[in-house]
């Protein structure tokens, strides 16, 4: 899989990394947000190449929180990926002793919940996410809690608890609202409009999934990808079949090269 639409921001990335200018951990976050917005757009090649440098530039760093950090980061993309053995082979690479608890621990242990919820260990995943909320609220990572929150309200959907999963993604929906923070309104609104699809509620899902849909800034990830897809099968069994053709047909321009497993669809 190539670069594709974001490659020009990487090799952008990659060229000033090289060149110095900007101070060490300057760097190291521009290369996690980079990193970041290609798993965002299913571009998890060029995440990978990323995360797998900056790792090894990170090695010697006086800061060793970065090094976690872009460790923890590969381990969600294999997660992404489904190669969730090599994704526990990373995460079983813990602090140094005697770290006290941070956000990254409890990043680490969001990640071993979110790859036992894919491995079907459903209520063992929810026994570590909820460790992980713990240790996410003593941190104060408010991105990291909407993560924990979007997995968790999947797998109370996939474990029968329609209830309490559509409550955790309308928390996650208004939380993220009033953060401005639009993706994770998008992925909230997603898998509550794919909780009604599997219902067979397809008008219902559409007030959902349409709302992904007209976030235009977001067109470039899977998550609005994924939404095209589940509103052009709604369309389809509401017999809406050019509405529905045209919506799977952005869809797949949309999907077209990106090779990716997500966390954003409670499908399996």
């Amino acid at each position: 899989m190539g670069l594709g639409r974001c490659s020009a921001g990487l090799f952008a990335t990659l060229l000033i990394l090289a060149a110095g200018c900007i101070p060490r951990a300057a760097q190291h976050q521009s290369t996690l947000d980079a990193a970041t917005l290609a798993i965002r757009r299913g571009e998890l090649d060029a995440a990978r190449a990323l995360v797998e440098a900056a790792i090894a530039a990170t090695r010697a760093d006086p800061d060793p929180a970065w090094n976690r950090r872009f460790t923890l980061l590969l381990s969600e993309i294999q997660i992404r990926r489904h190669d969730l053995s090599q994704a526990r082979h990373l995460l079983a690479i813990g602090p140094p002793d005697g770290t006290p608890p941070d956000r990254l621990q409890a990043r680490r242990h969001f990640l071993q919940g979110w790859a036992q919820m894919l491995d079907g260990d459903r209520k063992g995943a929810g026994v570590v996410l909820e460790q992980a909320r713990h240790l996410a609220a003593d941190a104060g990572d408010g991105d990291l809690d909407l993560d924990i929150d979007v997995v968790t309200g999947i797998t109370d959907l996939q474990l029968g608890r329609r209830e309490e999963g559509e409550s955790r993604l309308r928390g996650v929906l208004a939380a993220s609202a009033a953060r401005s923070d639009r993706y994770h309104q998008a992925v909230a609104l997603l898998n509550l409009g794919y909780g009604e699809l599997v219902q067979k509620r397809y008008d219902a899902a559409l007030t959902w999934l349409e709302r992904v849909i007209a976030f235009k800034d977001l067109s470039e990830t899977t998550v609005y990808a994924d939404a095209l897809n589940n509103a052009g099968i709604c369309y389809s069994r509401l017999g809406l079949f050019d509405r529905a053709i045209e919506s799977q047909r952005r869809a797949v321009e949309s999907h077209k090269g990106h090779a990716r497993r997500e966390y954003e669809q409670a499908r399996r």
